[in-house]
């Protein structure tokens, strides 16, 4: 029978050994892991400001034209870094004691700091930021009353369209569109039109 005297020195520090392998390995899975939930983290903050961009024009091109007289959209096609402007038209009722003429126009452009912002601005005031982080807006697309696509630089006058192809190009490169309908006449400028 063998008595009970305890665990060597070597035995000792093999256990120490495996131990601190162990633990080194376990630290760097969740340094790793701490990385990437930081990048998936980033990813999704820009989708999300991809998404409320296009919900945010979503809703202005969808007011467009109501209960005005003429084109209720504008769109002009620039070639500055912050891409197209975009202008609105209507009448705004819903929560107003009196109906109020709306007039915007929508664009990214860089603020005082140098950072990227999408501005709205009313005619006659000073632009005003509202989502930060904006770069660029391009219409690159439209959808006519046919269903036929076509680019904006191929549009004929008088031609409606239903659908505009909006792409939204945010600060740190990331880039989403989508189709937003369009229930006006849509004018089409180029930078430099009247």
């Amino acid at each position: 029978m063998r008595s009970h005297r305890g665990v060597t020195l070597p035995e000792v520090l093999v256990a120490l050994g495996v131990v601190s392998t162990a633990m080194l390995l376990l630290g760097d899975l969740v340094v790793g892991s701490a990385g990437w939930s930081g990048h998936l983290q980033a990813s999704t903050n820009a989708r999300q400001l991809g998404a409320l961009t296009l919900e945010v024009l979503r809703h202005e091109v969808a007011m467009a034209g109501r209960s005005i007289n003429g084109d209720g959209l504008v769109v002009t096609q620039r070639t500055i870094d912050g891409g197209d402007l975009l202008g609105v038209h209507y009448l705004a009722e819903a929560y107003r004691s009196e109906p109020a003429l709306q007039h915007r126009r929508f664009f990214a452009a860089r603020d005082g700091q140098g950072s990227w912002n999408l501005y709205g601005q009313r005619v006659g005031a000073t632009r005003q930021p509202w989502i930060a982080g904006v770069r660029r807006l391009s219409v690159t697309a439209m959808r006519t009353e046919a269903g036929v696509i076509t680019s904006p630089m191929a549009w004929n006058p008088g031609e409606v369209a239903t659908a505009l192809y909006l792409e939204v190009l945010l600060s740190d490169g990331t880039e989403v569109g989508d189709w937003l309908a369009v229930h006006t006449p849509v004018s089409w400028l180029t930078e430099g039109d009247p």
